[in-house]
């Protein structure tokens, strides 16, 4: 949805989406064995865009917020450390946007987090391991307008 006052718009939007990372467990009593899991995180994203339109190129960027639907099973079993996961991370979008025949919509963003690392666990050695459930990304969206 998009509200256009005195030449600037608020979008607030609401997304689905799906990331899977590949990681490499390695055995502390058998340092030559290791096994390459994956894991998939499902969230919601909140993102709020305030913009303005530069003739038919929109300029936006807000702050977006994000919320882990799924617990990562794979990676943690410790019940203690999943109840971070339950929390919502803030971090902010940038990016532009076209609008093609009143029809379409793209939007190429850049998101980032407010917070360098959301999570992190130490693991057996006393090494410490981030989990960053908001990764830096390059976002490509097209939408149907109606």
């Amino acid at each position: 949805m998009r509200l256009t006052l005195l030449g600037v718009y608020i979008q607030p939007e609401l997304l689905f989406s799906s990331r899977t990372n590949e990681y490499t467990v390695t055995d502390l009593a058998a340092p030559s064995v290791s096994l390459t899991k994956k894991q998939t995180f499902n969230k919601l994203d909140i993102p709020v865009m305030l913009g303005f339109k530069l003739g038919p190129v929109r300029l936006n960027a807000g702050p977006s917020g994000s919320i882990l639907i799924n617990s990562p099973k794979d990676l943690i079993t410790d019940h203690n450390l999943k109840s971070n996961y339950s929390k919502m991370t803030i971090g902010y979008q940038a990016g532009v946007g076209v609008d093609i025949l009143k029809m379409l919509t793209i939007d190429l963003r850049y998101e980032g987090s407010l917070k360098k690392y959301q999570n992190q666990i130490e693991n057996l050695t006393g090494t410490k391991v981030n989990l960053d459930d908001r990764a830096n990304a390059f976002l490509l969206s097209l939408g149907i307008m109606f």
